[in-house]
């Protein structure tokens, strides 16, 4: 299993504006790719002013894929513009991207 996590740095007072953006991103891949497990995930006890999402697929050559519908399907391509420039509005750079294997262990 493959998961993607990407951390970002979110301009004062957006933070609420930026974990609904991102819940938002969240139903607009699941209407392409319905079986991606998503998550956003707003820091308690950590870095200030940061957020996360991550999304699992089962393979790097799925996750590609997904990325791939994401960016060209007719159902969100018209929404993506529009949400990209709020996006870049409400966020500062810095963060992270990072791809992992997410591997099960039995002990």
């Amino acid at each position: 299993m493959f998961v993607n996590r990407r951390t970002f740095v979110v301009n004062k007072p957006y933070f609420e504006e930026a974990q609904g953006l991102l819940v938002e991103l969240g139903k607009l891949t699941k209407q392409v790719t319905p079986d991606v497990v998503y998550r956003v995930y707003a820091s308690e006890y950590d870095t200030f002013d940061t957020i996360a999402f991550e999304f699992e697929t089962e393979s790097l050559a799925t996750l590609e894929q997904q990325l791939d519908r994401w960016t060209t399907d007719q159902q969100i391509g018209g929404r993506v513009s529009e949400w990209f420039k709020r996006w870049l509005a409400v966020t500062a750079p810095g963060g992270t991207n990072e791809i992992g294997v997410r591997q099960r262990f039995v002990i």
